[in-house]
């Protein structure tokens, strides 16, 4: 993943309608000392609805859409929006 991006982290973002974002950091994304992201693991196989959102797990990674068929996908070798 890092072939696109120089820095240290990626950051992604899909809002309810437009088209997945990805963020080239050079540092973390949040304050790990003043936020607590509320992490969950969606085992492979399983997906995820809520709101606008709809996340499925496979081991090839995990693919998450919003309503009018924007998305993106996450793997460990790749990622892409849409």
């Amino acid at each position: 993943m890092q072939a696109r991006c120089d820095l240290d982290w990626h950051g992604f973002e899909l809002g309810p309608a437009a088209k997945g974002t990805v963020y080239c950091t050079s540092n973390a994304p949040y304050d790990m000392g003043k936020q607590r992201p509320s992490n969950r693991i969606l085992a492979y196989g399983k997906s995820f609805h809520r709101g606008a959102f709809t996340c499925s797990s496979r081991r090839t990674g995990i693919t998450c859409r919003n309503r009018n068929g924007h998305g993106l996908f996450i793997s460990r070798q790749s990622w892409r929006t849409w």
